[in-house]
């Protein structure tokens, strides 16, 4: 008798073991907080070994290759988070689809014939989107990389063009077949295969910063990164379509003006998020611009704001994950119109992530300097003060990034106006506080939190939240009054 109860209690722990590791692997949470992980250490790991292994003139050629790749996110133009959002529509049964607004369904099938028609559709733009880019990188990039190698001097750039031309043709490769793997992942996240999604990028970005590691080390320098970045996205386009295909098996081929249709939907609302995209790479680089532009700021004050900012947005990325692995169920939902169910599922996520969020900055304000300190680094960050207010305003961007979000299930996008205006509200200030009355780093600290708590960090959450018929508060501390759909 006792001996059957010692197995049994023996066994327990063992299965519960089992049951927790399972749990874990089928973690959408587990994964996509890996795969931001794994993009993090490529730059803590790959960065160093690049400064030690690329001479000045590598190291340049380099940059301008990554900026060069960035095109990958410019040329997608919304596109992917349209088409996740439809195919997530046809998913939770919407009879149509539209340009804005949506087809409310009260079935809670799928509609396959919509359905296959979005998947072969955003095939056919994707392909065309990859080629289009390819051809922009090919005569503009090529331009940019010769003019590179040609302002050296001839005894360099005799023995240097080879590796830096091979280096161009890679990344220009991979980041052609990048745009094309949005299309992938886009699809298998709006089938509610958040998991999977993020596993396949989790595998991609792990070997990439494998693969870039290994060839650095073993001395391939400047051709180190765009190999990997191209196997990395062979692995992921490859995997994510062969997820795709086992879904939806018998995809056919597009009928006569399905692709015009079904693109012509897409387009208000991705023009509009494209535009979004586009606004905050301009004003990034306005900022840096207009910091590097005086000499009483300079390089060293940009390095503490830049490093202080990427710490928030490390934060936010890593909180964000409680709420970004649910979109596409909550798009289902919205199609049904199950406001009640959407508050289930959005608001403990939401607490999650604004706790998350709160205690990762609380430890970067105070840990990041007294552990850069000790570690004898030359690199900076802000005072706790502006810290704080950077904490501040990060946090108001997660509020207005969640319930813009949402706001965006309904398969509209008001916000990008009002947030437009006040990305170029932010530049232009900074720039005639700074330029004009002598501001330092306070100026770029403290006008973002300003302007953007003008509107954008509350209207939205109102708006919001009367879309799910309650309020913030209500909302926020779980007090939701009981809804009749």
């Amino acid at each position: 008798m006792n001996s059957s109860r010692n197995a049994k209690a023996s066994s327990t722990p063992g299965l519960t073991i089992r049951n927790l590791v399972t749990r874990l692997q089928g973690s959408a949470l587990i994964w996509s907080w890996l795969f931001n992980g794994l993009r993090l250490a490529s730059g803590l790991v790959v960065l160093p070994l690049l400064l030690h292994q690329l001479s000045r003139t590598e190291l340049g050629v380099y940059y301008l290759l990554l900026n060069l790749g960035t095109i990958a996110f410019l040329a997608d133009f919304g596109f992917s988070l349209s088409v996740e959002r439809s195919v997530a529509y046809a998913m939770g049964g919407a009879t149509s689809l539209k340009a804005t607004g949506m087809a409310v369904s009260s079935s809670e099938e799928p509609n396959r014939a919509m359905l296959r028609e979005v998947v072969r559709s955003a095939r056919q733009l994707y392909r065309g989107l990859s080629v289009a880019a390819a051809v922009v990188l090919a005569v503009g990039g090529s331009y940019l990389v010769s003019k590179a190698v040609g302002d050296l001097p001839s005894i360099a750039a005799s023995s240097f063009v080879p590796s830096a031309l091979v280096a161009w043709v890679l990344q220009w490769t991979a980041t052609s077949l990048e745009i094309y793997s949005f299309y992938w992942v886009a699809v298998l996240r709006g089938l509610n295969r958040v998991t999977i999604s993020a596993q396949w990028l989790s595998l991609a970005y792990g070997l990439k910063l494998a693969v870039s590691v290994g060839l650095l080390l073993a001395g391939a320098g400047l051709l180190a990164v765009p190999l990997a970045g191209l196997l990395a996205g062979v692995v992921l386009r490859w995997g994510a379509r062969r997820q795709v295909r086992r879904i939806l098996p018998d995809l056919g081929a597009s009928e006569p003006g399905e692709v015009r249709r079904v693109v012509a939907a897409l387009w208000p609302n991705s023009w509009r998020l494209g535009l979004q995209l586009a606004s905050a790479y301009a004003i990034t680089y306005g900022l840096a611009w207009v910091c590097m532009s005086v000499d009483r700021l300079g390089t060293a004050i940009y390095a503490e704001y830049s490093l202080s900012l990427q710490v928030m947005n490390i934060a936010v990325g890593v909180a964000g994950v409680w709420t970004s692995t649910q979109w596409p169920l909550v798009a289902q939902l919205r199609t049904r119109d199950d406001r009640a169910g959407i508050r289930r599922v959005l608001a403990p996520r939401f607490r999650w992530q604004v706790a998350t969020f709160v205690f990762l900055a609380a430890m970067a304000i105070a840990v990041g300097p007294v552990l850069l300190e000790w570690k004898g680094s030359d690199k900076r960050m802000l005072s706790a003060l502006w810290l704080v207010v950077l904490a501040c305003n990060a946090l108001g961007e997660v509020n207005f990034s969640f319930w813009t979000t949402l706001i965006s299930t309904e398969n509209r996008i008001p916000s990008v106006g009002p947030l437009v205006v006040t990305q170029v509200l932010v530049l232009v200030s900074v720039g005639f506080l700074v330029l004009g009355f002598g501001w330092g780093v306070e100026a770029f600290v403290v006008m973002p939190l300003i302007l953007g708590a003008l509107f954008n960090y509350w209207w939205w959450a109102r708006q919001g939240s009367r879309i799910l018929r309650t309020t913030f508060w209500r909302f926020l501390f779980g007090k939701a009054a009981p809804a009749n759909g």
